[in-house]
């Protein structure tokens, strides 16, 4: 008897604690569905996506002169130093040689490179001691394939980048033969009045290849690719809704492409991984292209 008694009282107990966990189970249910989701968004713009190319050039002076002696000698004293800007006919260094003391002076206005000799050091008739650089302008060369060359054309005004900082080159030269790697040479020139650029600085050069015009614009990095789909997530009163999308041309940073959206439609940038069509969210930043 007593055993019965024990054992309805557990059948009891686990009746009582199986409602309990499904009580919580269905509380628990409740509250994430109403959870919401914070997202980001980003205004769908219109306009032209243009597509750009980076190429990379190496500067250099526009013009060297070379220094070279009429005898040689030894260096006797130095008046400019490597790096200096120096005047037409301003004193360079002196040569004392079997024949008396020689004066170097300046050809022209520019500055001083490649001189890396000290009091006392031998100098030859042979090669050039020094060479006066006009670094104002500097050459900007580079090599493209025999498809890209189509988007140069001379006198062509682009985009150079260097440590952050933005400079405009203009197209000077475009070869018509490829040199020994298959590539074709191209030339440009910059402003550097400022010496601002260091002889031998690496730009990233853009150009622009394609520009589609009058398209929908959104950020790359809404788009998300699943199960062969490829779609985004407009935030609409308050809820995700799924939009699928063709990509009609990418460009780092954007997107052109069709759907049904339209511009100035809220497209969720940041927390869209997580969603599924019809999801609660709040918008916690918003901000234009």
């Amino acid at each position: 008897m007593k055993k019965t008694h024990y054992l309805l009282i557990a059948v009891l107990i686990m009746s009582i604690l199986s409602a309990c966990t499904e009580k919580a189970e269905d509380t628990e249910n409740a509250k994430s569905k109403e959870r919401e989701t914070p997202v980001e968004v980003v205004e769908v713009t219109k306009g032209d996506l243009v597509v750009e190319q980076t190429v990379y050039g190496r500067t250099a002076p526009q013009t060297t002169t070379p220094i070279m002696l009429q005898a040689a000698g030894e260096i006797d004293s130095i008046e400019k130093e490597e790096g200096s800007d120096v005047k037409k006919d301003d004193t360079l260094f002196v040569v004392k040689t079997p024949y008396g003391k020689q004066t170097i002076k300046a050809p022209k206005d520019g500055t001083l490179v490649n001189f890396s000799k000290k009091e006392g050091d031998t100098v030859s008739t042979e090669e050039p001691v020094a060479l006066i650089a006009d670094l104002e302008t500097l050459n900007i060369s580079f090599s493209v394939t025999e498809k890209d060359r189509q988007h140069f054309k001379k006198e062509q005004t682009l985009q150079a980048t260097y440590n952050g900082k933005k400079e405009k080159i203009t197209i000077t030269s475009i070869g018509t033969l490829p040199g020994d790697t298959g590539l074709y040479p191209i030339e440009a020139t910059i402003d550097n009045k400022d010496n601002k650029i260091v002889s031998g600085t690496i730009l990233k050069i853009t150009v622009p290849t394609k520009r589609i015009k009058n398209t929908l614009k959104i950020p790359t990095e809404a788009l998300v690719e699943e199960a062969g789909e490829t779609f985004i997530y407009i935030a609409k009163d308050n809820k995700a809704e799924k939009v699928n999308v063709t990509i009609k041309e990418t460009q780092s940073d954007y997107t052109a492409v069709e759907g049904k959206l339209k511009e100035k439609d809220q497209v969720i940038v940041n927390g869209q991984l997580t969603l599924t069509d019809g999801n609660k969210i709040k918008v916690v930043e918003e901000s234009g292209e």
